[in-house]
């Protein structure tokens, strides 16, 4: 992968990043069965102490799908104490995820993330050979953020979406048979450069959980990985897809909102 070279990246004092998912996908991990998450636990149980399981994520491959009594494997979570980091396995994907599940936890910035994920995925590609389990080449990469944006801050409608994204708008006309909505789901997909995937982007109107408050999610999605799979060129698609997101970010959102809200600031100011 040619290696691209960009400016120094804006940065935020407190951006609404909620989540960041970096994974790796495999055609198929052969001879991976239920015991060895348990074994692997056992190589990080120090630092994700906490397990649980999930449906797995949707394959890419159907001749991933390992199967057992008629069910797929299922996706296994390994949990930190605080609850802000995540391993996820299953028999065809490595993620590992930061997310923000109490106001106490602050994004901790992308070469933080870079470098625990990077650690962990070592970890289980050294686990894989240790247990002869072969993997074969890795087809595709993702990186993902996700961003809460709460009513009020700098939106109490709908029909005020355009003054978070200034692309997407509604005609405030009176007379308009169709009003206000009341929910919203936008799609939109870029190429990324040299062939080396897709960047996917969400912008959705939903009720938070928690407290059933309205929220638009912004979710940036880098998916994919060029012709040349070692692995210092999934470092550097991650480095590609980091710079893509934020500069998608900034190119999406309105720089009102960044300033006043999520304290934009220029790295390179002296």
């Amino acid at each position: 992968m040619k290696k691209e070279e960009y400016p120094d990246l804006p940065g935020y004092k407190t951006p609404p990043v909620v989540e960041v998912a970096s994974g790796v996908s495999f055609d198929r991990l052969d001879g991976l069965k239920i015991p060895h998450f348990g074994r692997f636990w056992e190589s990080i149980k120090k630092d994700f102490p906490v397990p649980d399981h999930v449906a797995p994520l949707d394959f890419g491959n159907p001749s991933s799908q390992d199967r057992i009594m008629g069910l797929p494997l299922p996706r296994v979570w390994f949990i930190n104490e605080t609850n802000d980091q995540m391993i996820q396995v299953q028999v065809n994907k490595f993620y590992y995820n930061w997310r923000k599940t109490e106001d106490k936890h602050i994004y901790p910035a992308f070469p933080r993330i870079k470098q625990q994920f990077n650690k962990n995925f070592e970890l289980f590609l050294k686990f894989l050979r240790t247990e002869n389990i072969n993997y074969s080449d890795f087809l595709e990469c993702e990186l993902t953020y996700v961003n809460h944006i709460p009513k009020g801050m700098g939106w109490e409608s709908l029909e005020e979406i355009q003054n978070i994204f200034p692309n997407l708008s509604f005609r405030l006309n009176k007379d308009r048979f169709l009003k206000s909505p009341l929910e919203f789901l936008s799609q939109i997909t870029y190429k990324l450069p040299e062939d080396n995937g897709k960047l996917h982007v969400k912008i959705q109107h939903v009720h938070r959980r928690i407290d059933n408050a309205p929220i638009l999610v912004l979710e940036i999605s880098a998916r994919g990985l060029g012709g040349d799979k070692s692995l210092e060129s999934i470092r550097e698609w991650f480095e590609l897809a980091h710079n893509w997101i934020v500069y998608g970010f900034e190119d999406l959102t309105n720089l009102e909102i960044q300033e006043k809200f999520w304290g934009k600031y220029d790295r390179r100011a002296k």
